[in-house]
């Protein structure tokens, strides 16, 4: 709610964009911190393909190389 409510007061167009892209960021990086940045493991927990991960990544500005992997234990 807090986002939503500093994006209106903030200005301009394209809420639900903005929100959408917002929330698929965190999610992406979430799962693949989560995947240690196997984007095979994260595609498949997101129910998505890995071609569409990719290109989520890609249109949202991520990589995974810019994902902070390195917090997770190499041995999990």
């Amino acid at each position: 709610a807090r986002l939503v409510q500093d994006l209106i007061a903030g200005g301009g167009a394209d809420l639900h964009r903005r929100v959408a892209a917002a929330v698929d960021r965190v999610v992406f990086e979430e799962t693949l911190r989560h995947c240690h940045g196997n984007q095979g493991q994260a595609s498949d927990l997101l129910g998505i393909s890995r071609t569409t991960l990719r290109a989520k990544l890609r249109s949202l500005g991520m990589s995974v190389e810019r994902l902070p992997v390195s917090d997770a234990d190499p041995h999990d």
